[in-house]
């Protein structure tokens, strides 16, 4: 048996939580990238280019970089302590999200510090919010 086929135990396997947070972490991780790409790309659309919707802008990043901290937290932390994997998620999402703002006016879009104050209070929601939960299942998943 090589490493390939050990990567893929059925989950009867004695290390089946390990084998799970490992493929929980990959998914999220591939999850990860699409996603940060979608938010890059539709931050740097011209403002008429963007899709429409009923929901206020400000709302729109919380909600966008709550899920963007969130899924960053869970690649890089099921089966590890909650707190560090948090912090990550919540540095790197603001990191995105202040980046942004400042290459926004090269793409004919405005530089907006209400923007980068929703990102930050989405990643810190979605940094707490997967910190409770991941201390909630330590038992379940590490």
């Amino acid at each position: 048996m090589n490493d390939r086929t050990s990567a893929s135990n059925p989950p009867n396997h004695p290390n089946r939580r390990q084998w799970v947070a490992r493929r929980l972490r990959r998914f999220a991780l591939i999850l990860l990238i699409g996603y940060v790409t979608l938010i890059v790309v539709l931050s740097l659309l011209p403002g008429p280019d963007l899709p429409a919707t009923s929901m206020s802008d400000k709302l729109q990043h919380v909600i966008a970089y709550a899920i963007m901290s969130a899924l960053t937290a869970i690649a890089f932390g099921l089966g590890r302590s909650p707190l560090r994997p948090c912090l990550v998620s919540l540095i790197l999402a603001n990191v995105v999200g202040i980046g942004i703002e400042f290459i926004q006016p090269h793409f004919g879009r405005t530089f907006d510090l209400a923007d980068m104050l929703a990102n930050a209070i989405g990643a810190t929601g979605g940094a707490i919010l997967i910190a409770i939960t991941l201390h909630l299942s330590r038992p379940i998943i590490s």
